[in-house]
């Protein structure tokens, strides 16, 4: 996972049915006064950019605390889940996102338990514009049992710039494009909708 990240410059983004119930569950590494010390002698950019990946919810005003309206015991793959998170800097975006799920964190498994999860890195903080959990996938789609058994519907909705290029003829001599790729990080385009 963490080549992944790294090949995609920590943006990154997993959601899906992980049959891990987290109950509220932290998924953060909060430094406390002992690894501060600890953290003194070390120079290392790496260890101190993923031990302060934190602040990133602070400059993107999104809540450290997670909200669920499971109540569920968190199971074995809900400890998985919240040990991997925290492994890799990864995140809960249920209850956390814009949308009609902030501070919620709705059920998503036969309105019982939480157990559809749209992770991600904190650099897609951002980048996200809303989120929803869909009780009725009627109001979102045509019911299709290959898409939807038990289980809500995550809608999420995020911008990112877009590379737009603009290619012209090939020069014959040299065989490479004559072409300047033309980018606006200014300008942001949604980029995906799922249901």
């Amino acid at each position: 996972m963490s080549d992944l990240i790294e090949k995609t410059n920590s943006y990154v983004s997993l959601v899906g049915d992980l049959n891990a119930k987290t109950k509220l569950l932290s998924d953060i590494v909060l430094p406390d006064s002992k690894l501060f010390e600890i953290l003194d002698d070390i120079v290392d950019d790496d260890v101190l950019s993923y031990v302060y990946d934190y602040e990133n919810f602070l400059q993107n005003d999104v809540p450290m605390k997670r909200y669920s309206t499971d109540i569920s015991v968190p199971n074995n793959y809900g400890y998985k889940l919240s040990d991997f998170c925290k492994r890799n800097n990864l995140y809960t975006g249920n209850g956390r996102l814009p949308g009609k799920d902030f501070l919620v964190g709705e059920k998503t498994c036969k309105n019982v338990s939480l157990i559809d999860y749209i992770l991600f890195s904190s650099h897609v903080f951002p980048l996200f514009k809303s989120f929803d959990v869909s009780i009725d996938v009627y109001d979102v789609s045509e019911f299709n049992p290959l898409f939807f058994d038990v289980h809500s519907s995550l809608c999420f909705k995020f911008h990112a710039p877009v590379n737009n290029f603009s290619i012209n003829s090939l020069d014959d001599s040299s065989n490479t494009p004559t072409h300047v790729p033309k980018v606006d990080s200014h300008k942001t385009k949604p980029v995906y909708r799922a249901y």
